[in-house]
């Protein structure tokens, strides 16, 4: 207890007061005066005696320290006294202050926005009870991972390879409240979910296996709304729980809310309401997704069992994988063919599905290490900044060794100034950092598919950006902290009155000329990257061209209603001026949607060519003049031929499949379900046949990086809405058309959701991006790059126009003319930038082999891209030493002579 005391009062002592101090003071005082009285009485003179008594006390000023020593820590003393002291001498130097602070900002700010991002895409756990924990249950062929079909969930359920399986499927309501009616973003899952992951609503409770049957029970379908949505379109009224809501001309009961923090198990999609998995009935009355084989929409999560680990589940399942696989599609239509590849497989399930990490992993772990190397020249800018500092107050540090001051105290008085910077870079940068990450979050979304991205502060965030800038300020701060303890008093003290130290700056101007030139090269080659994607031909003509995605479920109409109502709906818009063309389509293009089928057919000499990934596309006759893909060979659809055979138009990649070398206009190709020669033998029916009646040319559906796919189009013979659910329409004014659109719907089906309409140009720009968000960060890293060097080559080159002013006089002296001084200052870093476009241009070639599966349309060897990163920089340095050359080369040589 006393121990505690003691150590309670040598901390309380660090915060002396100036009351205490004159205390202590007078004390002393004291002391002395009854020392000199002593000594006056034992017969000294009155300065023997104060003599006397000074040698006695063992010095005021020593035996004041030893007393405030005693009674305070001394280490944290000097340390606090030093910070005050290094925050007067930042005070003092504003301009040195802020340039530092900002320039550590950026670094910290762009590596802290890269984090968060990559730490919400890649590394963020679900935010339920011990996350890893959970598995998943993929299939997938190499790093292309789908759902299951929930068939393949019954399966996996029934064998129970973890302790329960829970399934959790996106789709899309339609609610309906009053006259309006509006498309909302939700989920179903399966009863057992909640107690799978062990979750608890916010607010209410939760449905289990006994809601989750067809009708939902005697009280019909529950629901959950999300947190969000509960709070933006209910006000959080606690309230709305035991209220009804219509949903695809359903009525269901809410429940519950879900938790603030949980928006689903797809990560980057937020559900605004989560149903039971047997709701499916109500949005897809005519084709359940539930019990189809073929529709791969389920993310399947379990939890591990006491004791078991995710190995032994990937046993258990390798052990049943034929059995799932035929249980799940007997058929074999589906899982065979173009799914042949896949197998299931069970992966950790911490962080729930993410499409985003699979397709941001690498272009975020590239930007990344771009924001590293711009950290880097943040720290080699830093570094110089300091260097500079220092050497003007070389007679400070000479004048304080002299009073005795030990090298350490010099050196951590140094790194103490740098790291107070660097706690004032760090604040900065977080939150800079912060503001980015919300800025480039937002890139991510766009008005017809949002993507929520959690981006808040965090600990491991914060940490991240702590020990970037604490490892920033003492790697720039170290060297000038080391110069700082090794002054010399006696000559520093004769330098210091004529001319300053000459600073370092060799390495600095190569980390910063090489560092320049990787992110330059890196923004060059991402930017033709994006280029190539974007003015490639696509195989359409997206200009004045629009989309409308309709979901009918809501109006209740029967199969043969609905396709009245589109019929209706394409025959209104045929007549409407200023709209070109319009047409029904199965699968818009660009939407990261995939179609596959098996045809075959026989070439003019009887052999039997098979393709298991033919893209079929259903559309009516005027689609090729709405979406501007050429027919190159043959005619195009024409309203007659849904009176005739069946008709198709081959893509140009197809036909070449099929028919190698010969004309595919006039052949006929048969579908079937497989490959099998049993299959493909039966396939050669009149009835599975259609005549190609044309070629169009290849078309890039589904990505615009990816080669075009082989594709079909098939003439809808009878509107068929499972077949086509999507508008497409060419227009002069595709605002106004919209408009139309939504009219002329709303007229046609008033009790169905409207169409959600988007421009073709948006959904290209969408499409792009990954590449768009790379261009954009790598460019402004890159143009912070050259603002950076070219200050930093401006700080050295006029640093050392100071520095040999003299020299500059006597060489103009003694006749040296001002074109031979311009070349001096412009070839004094001349070695040094050589070295840096060498280092960088090694750099720059690793790094761009490191990008390469981010390039599309250039490549490594693409030299020209190495020139034009060279040439800018070198650019960029000549601009930073114009005003320094000129400068020297006015030097009037008497007056440089003299102020010697």
């Amino acid at each position: 207890m006393k121990r505690l005391r003691a150590w309670t009062m040598r901390l309380a002592g660090l915060f002396r007061t100036g009351r205490q101090e004159q205390e202590l003071a007078a004390e002393m005082e004291s002391h002395l005066q009854l020392h000199i009285e002593d000594n006056l009485r034992s017969g000294m003179t009155p300065e023997q005696a104060r003599r006397d008594a000074i040698l006695k006390l063992g010095g005021v000023e020593q035996t004041k320290q030893a007393t405030r020593e005693r009674g305070t820590i001394p280490f944290l003393e000097n340390l606090l006294r030093d910070m005050r002291y290094a925050v007067r001498h930042l005070r003092k130097s504003p301009g040195f202050t802020v340039t530092v602070i900002l320039t550590l900002a950026l670094g910290i700010g762009a590596n802290t926005a890269i984090f968060s991002l990559a730490y919400a895409i890649l590394l963020r756990s679900l935010p339920v009870p011990n996350p890893n924990n959970l598995v998943r249950y993929v299939f997938r062929n190499g790093n292309m991972d789908i759902g299951l079909s929930g068939p393949a969930y019954d399966e996996l359920r029934r064998h129970e390879t973890v302790a329960d399986l829970m399934a959790w499927g996106i789709t899309e309501f339609t609610r309906t409240s009053g006259s309006k009616v509006r498309n909302l973003d939700g989920a179903l899952m399966s009863g057992n979910g909640f107690a799978v992951l062990q979750l608890e609503p916010y607010l209410g409770r939760s449905f289990s296996e006994r809601d989750d049957v067809p009708g939902g029970g005697p009280d019909g379908y529950k629901a959950l709304l999300g947190y969000g949505y509960w709070k933006d379109s209910f006000q959080s009224n606690p309230a709305i729980i035991g209220k009804p809501l219509t949903l695809n001309g359903r009525k269901v009961t809410i429940i519950g809310v879900l938790p603030p923090k949980f928006h689903g198990l797809v990560r980057g999609q937020s559900a605004d309401l989560v149903l039971p998995l047997a709701f499916d009935e109500a949005l897809h009355p005519k084709h359940p997704w539930r019990h189809a084989p073929g529709y791969m929409w389920l993310t399947v999560m379990g939890r591990l069992r006491d004791g078991q680990s995710l190995q032994s589940a990937k046993s258990n399942l390798a052990a049943i994988q034929a059995q799932v696989r035929e249980a799940a599609d007997p058929s074999h239509q589906f899982l065979d063919g173009f799914f042949a590849p896949f197998k299931f497989g069970v992966v950790n399930g911490r962080m729930g599905r993410s499409d985003l990490a699979e397709t941001y992993r690498q272009p975020l772990l590239m930007l990344e290490l771009l924001a590293g190397l711009l950290l880097i020249l943040c720290c080699a800018n830093i570094a110089l900044l300091l260097q500079a500092r220092s050497s003007g107050r070389i007679h400070e540090f000479a004048v304080r060794s002299a009073l005795g001051a030990g090298r350490s105290r010099l050196f951590a008085h140094v790194l103490l100034e740098t790291l107070l910077l660097g706690c004032a870079g760090t604040a900065s940068g977080f939150a800079l950092g912060w503001l980015l990450a919300h800025s480039i979050a937002a890139l991510f979304s766009d008005a017809s598919s949002p993507v929520h991205i959690d981006v808040a502060p965090n600990f491991a965030v914060f940490g991240f950006a702590a020990t970037a800038a604490f490892l920033t300020a003492i790697i720039a701060g170290l060297l000038p902290a080391i110069r700082a303890s090794r002054t010399e008093p006696v000559l520093d003290l004769k330098q210091a009155q004529n001319t300053t130290r000459k600073i370092g700056g060799a390495w600095i101007v190569s980390t910063q000329i090489a560092v320049g030139i990787v992110l330059t090269t890196s923004a060059i080659f991402l930017g033709s990257t994006f280029l190539h994607l974007f003015l490639e031909h696509s195989g359409f003509q997206p200009g004045g061209v629009l989309f409308a995605d309709y979901n009918l479920n809501a109006a209740k109409l029967s199969q043969t209603q609905q396709a009245q109502a589109k019929k209706h709906i394409l025959e209104r818009l045929e007549h409407v001026q200023g709209i070109q063309a319009a047409a029904w389509m199965s699968v818009a293009p660009l939407i990261g949607a995939y179609a596959s089928s098996s045809y075959v057919a026989r070439d003019g000499h009887g052999v039997t060519h098979t393709d298991m990934q033919i893209w079929p596309e259903d559309v009516t006759p005027d689609y090729f003049a709405a979406i501007g893909t050429r027919v190159v060979e043959g005619r195009a659809f024409t309203p007659q031929d849904k009176n005739t055979e069946a008709v198709c138009v081959l893509s140009v990649s197809a036909a070449a499949r099929f028919f190698p070398g010969e004309d595919a206009v006039g052949k006929t190709v048969y579908t079937s379900e497989s490959d099998s020669p049993q299959d493909v033998a039966k396939a050669f029916n009149p009835k599975n046949g259609c005549r190609v009646i044309g070629m169009a040319e290849d078309a890039h559906f589904a990505s615009l990086k990816n080669a075009s796919p082989r594709l079909i189009y098939r003439l809808i013979q009878k509107q068929d809405p499972f077949l086509a659910n999507t508008l497409v329409i060419r227009a002069v004014s595709p605002a106004l058309a919209a408009t139309t659109v939504r009219s002329i719907s709303r007229e046609v089906v008033p009790d169905s959701a409207p169409p959600e309409i988007s421009l073709f140009p948006d959904v290209v720009a969408a499409s792009l991006k990954r590449e768009r968000l790379l261009i954009r960060l790598s460019g402004g890293f890159s143009g912070i790059a050259l603002l950076l060097t070219g200050v930093g080559l401006f700080g050295i080159l006029a640093r050392r126009v100071t520095e040999r002013t003299r020299e500059i006089g006597v060489r103009m002296t003694f006749g040296a003319p001002r074109s031979a001084i311009l070349r001096m200052i412009l070839f004094s870093t001349a070695l040094q930038v050589g070295a840096g476009i060498a280092i960088g241009l090694t750099l720059a070639i690793a790094m761009a082999r490191a990008m390469r599966g981010l390039l599309y349309g250039i490549s490594v060897g693409d030299y020209w891209a190495y020139a034009v990163s060279v040439a800018v920089i070198l650019a960029c340095c000549a601009a930073a030493a114009i005003l320094p050359a000129r400068r020297a080369a006015s030097i009037d040589p008497m007056q440089a002579l003299r102020s010697e």
